[in-house]
């Protein structure tokens, strides 16, 4: 077979799913777009129709990854159960590392790795689908629709004391592209029922004298993550809600034709 012939099955049977979680959920979104349409404050053209079918796909995109991540939550909390049972009842001395089965560890780090990659393809779809509604709906200049998104964005939390977008791409490019991670569950305060979970990029010993920078921030801080992207998710949603909602007939999409 050629290079350049591209196989073309015969015969396929597709797979039905739909999104059930929705992080951001464009519907609503649209449901304000169809509004404005009906009262005369977006005019129905070419350059809209194309417009609404790129955002629809962008939709699904975001769909689609945040159903991926409830997932990768999911199973990382069941392999992080199975791993606290297994350190709870541990008679090993606590200098010693306690042997697990591989499918709980890669399983926990399959799964982070998910977490980080699929927070990050979210936000990077979710950036697209506000900048190119508010550029092309609201009449914002690109400059101005990405300055109100980042504006958002930084109030929208931070994770140990660095905004929320940074910690995603700092982590998520150390952790997939940069780290072989170690594993250890924090026992700081077992007494009260918490444990916790340290990716490291060295075997540490010795807590107080490791480099800044050789442990990543435990899985609480991918808790506070979640949040932030949460409510990112949330505002962005509202925000263009609320400027669709108010659009008036003098404010025909005006930046239909603009470039990015």
């Amino acid at each position: 077979m050629g290079a350049n012939v591209m196989y073309r099955p015969t015969r396929v049977r597709h797979i039905q799913f739909a999104p059930t979680s929705l992080l951001f959920d464009a519907r609503h979104v649209f449901n304000a777009i169809n509004e404005a349409k009906q009262k005369g404050a977006i005019e129905r053209s070419d350059a809209f129709n194309m417009l609404e079918r790129e955002l629809g796909q962008i939709s699904l995109h975001l769909a689609t990854r945040a159903n991926i991540l409830n997932s990768a939550i999911d199973s990382m909390s069941r392999h992080m159960e199975q791993l606290i049972d297994i350190v709870r009842s541990s008679t090993e001395p606590p200098q010693y590392a306690i042997k697990v089965p591989d499918a709980l560890v890669y399983g926990l780090l399959l799964n982070m790795d998910s977490f980080f990659f699929e927070a990050k393809a979210f936000e990077e779809a979710l950036r697209r689908f506000f900048i190119r509604t508010a550029q092309h709906l609201l009449n914002l200049s690109s400059s101005a629709s990405r300055q109100t998104y980042l504006q958002m964005a930084s109030q929208c939390g931070e994770v140990s004391n660095e905004p929320w977008g940074n910690f995603l791409y700092r982590v998520r490019k150390t952790f997939i592209h940069r780290a072989a991670p170690w594993v250890a569950v924090d026992l700081s305060r077992s007494e009260d029922g918490v444990f916790d979970f340290l990716i490291m990029s060295e075997n540490i010993k010795d807590f107080k004298q490791a480099r800044p920078g050789s442990f990543f921030p435990s899985i609480a801080y991918m808790n506070y993550l979640w949040g932030c992207l949460q409510r990112m998710a949330e505002v962005s949603e509202e925000f263009l809600i609320d400027r669709i909602s108010k659009l008036r007939k003098s404010d025909v999409m005006k930046g239909a034709s603009r470039n990015d």
